[in-house]
């Protein structure tokens, strides 16, 4: 499956989610190549709080993903903390919805989450170490890495 693992719904986080605009984009992603998008919407973003209900009423949700015009959409978001890199979060849709609403206190530069408070995992249950932030669930791990750790793999 050839995936990418940071896709934004929105061309801005300050820009409202629109669907036409994300229609093309996925029929963009299948000329490429790609059978998988994981949505890592900045958790702060203006269009937050209508993607998933929109996703929720335009396209079958199978699993832990959606299945969106032949492209599989898996649930994340791309949290902010102090020091200075971004988390991408993947993980189904519930946990999703649970981590935003975890968040909420978070939301402006001067509330983001310190890496050194350990905010995020401790808020989850998560176990933590400096680069990587790992979770068991039932449906499987999610495991994060901050952006400028690189592209990872898991099992």
């Amino acid at each position: 499956m050839k995936i990418d693992f940071h896709f934004h719904a929105a061309l801005s986080k300050k820009i409202g989610f629109e669907l036409d605009f994300f229609r093309t984009t996925l029929q963009q992603a299948r000329q490429v190549g790609l059978d998988a998008l994981a949505v890592t919407e900045h958790f702060n973003s203006s269009n937050i709080d209508v993607l998933y209900p929109t996703l929720d009423a335009e396209f079958e949700y199978v699993g832990d993903y959606y299945l969106a015009d032949g492209i599989k959409l898996f649930p994340g978001l791309e949290i902010d903390v102090q020091e200075g890199p971004h988390i991408l979060v993947l993980g189904n849709r519930a946990a999703i919805e649970v981590l935003r609403g975890r968040l909420q206190p978070h939301l402006t530069p001067d509330t983001f989450c310190s890496m050194a408070e350990r905010c995020l995992p401790n808020r989850l249950g998560w176990t933590a170490s400096p680069s990587v932030l790992t979770r068991s669930a039932p449906t499987g791990t999610f495991t994060t890495l901050p952006r400028s750790y690189g592209p990872a793999s898991t099992p």
